[in-house]
């Protein structure tokens, strides 16, 4: 019973792509950054297709990030929100 059409010893047409599973993999990384605002992640790949890094955007590791205040206070809002509006007339 299989779900494809395939011939039987086929590779399957359903896999994703190489870059579909490498931004993948970076989406997933960066869910480990701690900072809400900015979750950026990478995935670093050889030639032959080989991850040989993951990373995502934090402290360098032995650094505590825990008494960080990650959540934005109202002005940082309030002036990030001014900026966009602003950056957005410009275009």
């Amino acid at each position: 019973d299989r779900k494809n059409n395939d011939p039987p010893g086929a590779a399957s047409s359903r896999h994703i792509s190489w870059n579909d599973y490498f931004m993948g993999m970076a989406f997933l990384t960066a869910q480990r950054s701690k900072d809400p605002n900015t979750q950026v992640g990478a995935c670093i790949v050889d030639r032959q297709q080989r991850i040989v890094g993951l990373g995502y955007n934090g402290f360098p590791r032995g650094c505590s990030d825990d008494v960080l205040p990650w959540a934005r206070s109202n002005r940082q809002q309030q002036q990030d929100s001014s900026h966009q509006q602003k950056h957005k007339q410009n275009q």
